[in-house]
């Protein structure tokens, strides 16, 4: 097993879960408007899609 290779992965792994944690508390608002526009008003383009 190669430790350092390891903990590399894991130290990269937490980064990224940490990015993820951050921008969707820096954007908690955005996403909470963003959703009640899209449940007030439906999907843009909705009324051309053929599925």
């Amino acid at each position: 097993m190669n430790i350092p290779k390891a903990c590399d992965a894991l130290l990269e792994s937490l980064v990224q879960h940490e990015k993820e944690r951050l921008w969707k508390l820096e954007n908690t608002d955005f996403i909470a408007s963003y959703n009640k526009t899209i449940e007030d008003e439906g999907l843009p383009l909705d009324s051309w899609r053929a599925f």
